[in-house]
């Protein structure tokens, strides 16, 4: 595997494994704006593109490492602290065409010792039907002191989850006592335990009126570098994001992101807004959420020209392939030769293919 490095101290690196197989095609269905170089500030990156095979699990370091893994049209990331703790935002899915549970469980295995604290966004089965299989006997993951739930209580009603909720109900919270809450929620927020450099923030919790809009919206960030990546959650609702943005500029908080995980394979109109966007204004944006056409299809044409429409998208120095398209919003698949910081995993279990941003911190 090839790094980039640059000759400041502070790098991000960002493994991103895409597709190769893709026939590569013009824009000519897009409206692609001239978007500007954007003025680089204590962030320099090195974008390293592949199909990676990543059996397991690597090993930590002291960088931050961020997974976002292929489970389909569910959703599961893990955060790897500097030494080596990990923090899961959320394991589940609903297709069978992804990553079985049996490759989720494998792929941690030998790590499952060191997950601190779990993370549930909301109350749908996509995002926490895995936890009790991977997470069966208690020996595996002594360290584990907290499992963190937004949403309700009454959200969570798969059987196999509320008994393993009522096995560790000494270490469950719910976020903001479940009531809806956007600049002051009650949340005692995770902590990397080997550096005070990172840190999680709650930016909104609970505002949708049913167990798919009542999702937790995260961020992580440090200062050096100047690194936010927004966990947007697929909150849903009329006009909630409105609502949100309004919010965020009156308390005046800090939104703005330099990466951005795009929620449910694009569809969730509320996260993917322009006007939710234009807020974060991030420079790289990425899905995990793709599987085959015969399923719904890759990332979605609309969210993907909305996330460009806003202008803040940085520019590749390389071309490279990519596919967007989702057949349950009636667009079709399109291939194309892309030219911006835009990713998404293929959607084939087989390929092995994860999100990957790596965070080297600096010693100061």
């Amino acid at each position: 595997m090839k790094y980039i490095t640059f000759c400041l101290i502070i790098y991000v690196n960002i493994y991103v494994s895409l597709a190769s197989s893709n026939p590569l095609i013009g824009l000519s269905q897009f409206n692609t704006p001239d978007i500007a170089q954007v003025q680089e500030d204590s962030l320099e990156t090195s974008v390293t593109t592949e199909v990676a095979n990543f059996g397991v699990l690597p090993k930590p370091d002291h960088s931050l490492h961020f997974y976002g893994l292929p489970l389909g049209s569910g959703d599961g990331s893990i955060v790897q602290c500097p030494g080596g703790d990990l923090i899961i935002i959320n394991l589940g899915f609903m297709t069978e065409n992804a990553w079985t549970p049996s490759m989720v469980k494998t792929y941690l295995q030998y790590q499952l010792f060191q997950v601190t604290t779990i993370i549930v966004t909301r109350g749908m089965e996509s995002h926490y039907n895995l936890l009790p299989y991977v997470f069966d006997r208690k020996a595996y993951f002594p360290n584990l002191k907290r499992i963190i739930l937004g949403g309700r209580q009454q959200d969570y009603s798969q059987t196999n989850f509320t008994h393993w909720i009522n096995q560790h109900r000494q270490i469950v919270e719910f976020v903001n006592n479940q009531e809806p809450c956007i600049s002051d929620c009650v949340f005692d927020p995770p902590v990397c335990m080997n550096t005070n450099k990172i840190k999680f923030n709650l930016l909104g919790a609970n505002l949708g009126s049913n167990a798919a809009g009542r999702s937790l919206i995260l961020s992580i960030q440090t200062s050096v570098p100047n690194f936010r990546l927004v966990l947007p959650g697929d909150f849903e609702g009329t006009d909630i994001e409105r609502l949100v943005v309004q919010e965020w500029q009156q308390t005046q908080t800090p939104v703005n992101c330099t990466h951005y995980k795009i929620s449910a394979n694009g569809f969730s109109p509320n996260s993917n807004s322009i006007a939710f966007l234009s807020a974060l204004k991030p420079k790289y944006a990425f899905s995990t959420n793709n599987y085959p056409s015969n399923e719904g299809g890759y990332l979605t044409c609309s969210t993907t020209q909305n996330i460009l429409l806003i202008g803040s998208i940085k520019k590749r120095k390389y071309g490279g392939n990519f596919a967007c398209g989702f057949s349950e919003t009636g667009e079709a698949s399109q291939y194309l030769n892309w030219v911006y910081e835009i990713y998404t995993t293929a959607p084939y279990p087989e390929n092995y293919e994860i999100i990957h941003l790596k965070v080297s911190l600096t010693t100061n």
